[in-house]
């Protein structure tokens, strides 16, 4: 793997571990008991803390967080969650990264493989929230012929965070074609 590709790698594990876990599970207001899966408040505070990392890792890169799709005809109204890449060129397009809170990510996985395919992004993360990696496997396991179209496999990482303390990652190539576990 290219040296800024695990580095952006290296910094999204490490990131994880920072975001608090009231940001994986967001207590309401009006019962305490009751918390919300909120992939938007779980994003903001990925985006604060990794940009709080980011120089320790890849500061040539910026990171943009759910780009404005209405003046890129390129991107076809899809939109990522987050980019590292140079404004303005696509001579270094980094990663792609989708974040989810379930387990319906094979929209959110052909859009990484387009974003690798036809914007030249380097590398694609797939980062689930609030779940076991055993979880995300199993739904692999169980959808496998959903996946058979994604050209990138060995460029695409899959993550998964049940809570600050528990994060896994693989590369989707190994999960698919061996079951594999990291």
């Amino acid at each position: 793997m290219e040296i800024i590709s695990y580095n952006i790698l290296k910094l999204v594990l490490d990131t994880i571990e920072h975001v608090g876990y009231n940001f994986f599970k967001v207590p309401t207001t009006d019962d305490k008991q009751i918390l919300l899966n909120s992939e938007r408040v779980f994003c903001y505070e990925l985006y604060h803390r990794i940009r709080q990392l980011q120089d320790n890792y890849c500061k040539e890169l910026t990171l943009n967080g759910v780009l404005d799709n209405k003046r890129r005809i390129n991107y076809k109204n899809e939109i990522p969650d987050f980019l590292f890449h140079i404004h303005g060129t696509t001579s270094c397009n980094g990663a792609i990264i989708e974040v989810k809170n379930t387990l319906q990510i094979i929209t959110d996985l052909n859009i990484i493989d387009k974003f690798i395919n036809e914007y030249n992004y380097k590398l694609g993360i797939l980062l689930i929230y609030n779940y076991t990696f055993s979880k995300v496997q199993k739904e692999f396991k169980n959808s496998k012929e959903e996946y058979t179209n994604i050209k990138n496999k060995e460029n695409i990482y899959i993550i998964a965070a049940s809570d600050p303390g528990h994060i896994k990652h693989l590369l989707l190539s190994d999960i698919l074609e061996y079951g594999a576990t990291p």
